[in-house]
């Protein structure tokens, strides 16, 4: 097989296994609140899954890059996949056994799936070359566009699917998922990381990265960009069934949110590269003010999904 026929094959991969890793997200965004409000001993300990999920995508994002230089990207995401089950099993666990530090656990298990499954695309564009590269992680992002919708979706088809235990249906649907995708991960074939040029000499030391302006600006963005698209995305769900809307209405939600955020990485480079870094980041601070603003505007599902995408757009 020519390098570029197997680059290609590992693109078709990386989407697919994408669609299915991309779905696990938006369950937890949409159900964890609910869920968390149901089993909480205190609720004001509602929201606890879903920040516990964030802290599980940020613990897990260095040991997953760790395992996968070790034994390779395949393993590495098989293994992901693996807590990709183990996470809504224990979900669903938590919520058969009203317990919901059992579910908190399932949400933290899941951000370590997520680790993952954020780095597909950078997979993706390991074995491709020149334009193939770019191409490369605009198809996976199609496949993160799919989890976005295939997740809300299968909220609204199975959260009463289990009887007398709502919502319990929708995690073990987020326990499939990975399994479905790892036959299509068994047929990837990554190059071994160190083989792509990374640890090639003549780069930036750490403390150097660390103290450029840039890098301060670029995190300082990204700290205020995250805790609002965090708060908005963890409290809209709880707000929308507080206000009589369905819980169906409040996935939907999540999923223009989440359609609204990854739709823009198609253009995102092509604006940087006309108007600059820094103004394009201004304007998606400027987009999550004026989410901001909508939200407080009224409480009519018009009002959070406008929010929502709006926020979308910003945060990407």
């Amino acid at each position: 097989m020519s390098d570029t026929s197997l680059a290609r094959r590992n693109i078709t991969v990386l989407t697919a296994a994408q669609a299915l890793g991309g779905a696990s997200a938006p369950i937890v965004m949409s159900l964890g609140g609910l869920v968390g409000h149901q089993l909480a001993p205190d609720p004001a300990m509602a929201t606890v899954p879903v920040s516990v999920f964030g802290l599980g995508l940020a613990a897990g994002t260095i040991p997953a890059a760790l395992i996968m230089r070790r034994f390779g990207r395949r393993i590495g995401y098989l293994l992901g996949a693996l807590f990709g089950v183990a996470a809504g099993s224990v979900a669903a666990l938590g919520i058969f056994a009203n317990a919901f530090w059992i579910f908190t656990v399932g949400t933290f298990i899941a951000g370590l799936y997520g680790a993952y499954v954020q780095s597909y695309r950078f997979a993706a564009a390991d074995a491709a070359e020149g334009p193939l590269k770019a191409k490369a992680i605009s198809w996976v992002m199609v496949g993160g566009l799919a989890g976005a919708v295939i997740g809300p979706q299968l909220v609204i088809w199975t959260r009463d699917a289990i009887g007398g235990t709502p919502f319990a249906g929708s995690f073990v649907s987020q326990a499939i998922l990975p399994l479905i995708a790892v036959p299509i991960l068994m047929q990837l074939r990554a190059p071994p990381i160190g083989d792509t040029g990374a640890d090639r000499g003549g780069g930036r030391s750490l403390g150097q990265i660390l103290t450029a302006p840039r890098y301060v600006l670029a995190v300082t963005a990204g700290v205020v960009s995250y805790a609002m698209m965090a708060l908005l995305m963890t409290g809209a769900p709880l707000a929308m069934v507080d206000h009589g809307h369905s819980v169906g209405s409040a996935a939907l939600g999540i999923q223009w949110h989440l359609l609204a955020m990854f739709g823009p990485s198609f253009v995102t480079g092509r604006l940087m590269a006309r108007f600059g870094k820094e103004r394009v980041t201004a304007v998606g601070l400027a987009l999550i003010a004026v989410a901001a603003a909508i939200g407080l505007s009224g409480v009519a599902v018009a009002h959070f999904w406008a929010t929502l995408i709006v926020l979308g757009i910003g945060s990407r």
